[in-house]
Order: structure tokens, then sequence, then C-alpha cells
């Protein structure tokens, strides 16, 4: 955690004053990073049959796949920014990747 003296310039707006103190961090430093193994992105390489796999699509899937949604709660969370088909598809291969690892 780190503390700032931020100075606010005459005749700008609203911004910090002086003496007030603006603190940052970083959320989930101790978290451990969510990220797609080798293994993964093959299997999601082969159930859409592209090398161009959408990650960010996926992470999102297996994010809500360790929180315990099921498939239908997936879709029904992401729909409104893809598609129910390709969702269903990384769910699948995230599924098949998790029983062989």
């Amino acid at each position: 955690m780190v503390k700032y003296n931020v100075k606010r310039l005459p005749d700008t707006g609203p911004g910090v004053q002086v003496g007030k103190a603006v603190e940052w961090s970083s959320a989930n430093q101790d978290a451990p990073s969510l990220g797609l193994t080798d293994s993964e992105i093959l299997r999601l390489e082969a159930k859409h049959k592209s090398h161009n796999v959408n990650r960010a699509r996926a992470l999102e899937v297996k994010r809500l796949m360790l929180e315990g949604k099921t498939c239908g709660d997936i879709v029904k969370a992401l729909r409104s920014r893809y598609g129910s088909r390709m969702i269903k598809g990384d769910h699948a291969a995230l599924s098949s990747s998790k029983k062989r690892t």
C-alpha cells in the first residue's frame, strides 16, 4: 500500500487538496492468478477447430466454473456478450481438460 500527497493545481477542477492522501493498492495481490493452462488451450483449439480461440471468453467461463456455476448459469451470465454455442463449447473443453489433468 502506497500513500502519495497530491497537490491541487490552481484554477483546476476538483482533485485532492493539499494535506490529503490518496491511497493506492492493487486488488487481489495474494490471489492465485487465474489463467489457462497449456492443456486447456489445446482442448479449446481442438473443440473450436481453430487456433484463434477467444481467451477472454474462456477465462470468464473458467472463472464462473470455479465459482461452482453450471453450464446453464454460465450461458445466462455471458450470453449478452458471447454466443451461447461458443460458451457451451468453452465449457465442454474446459470440463474435459479438468477431468484429464
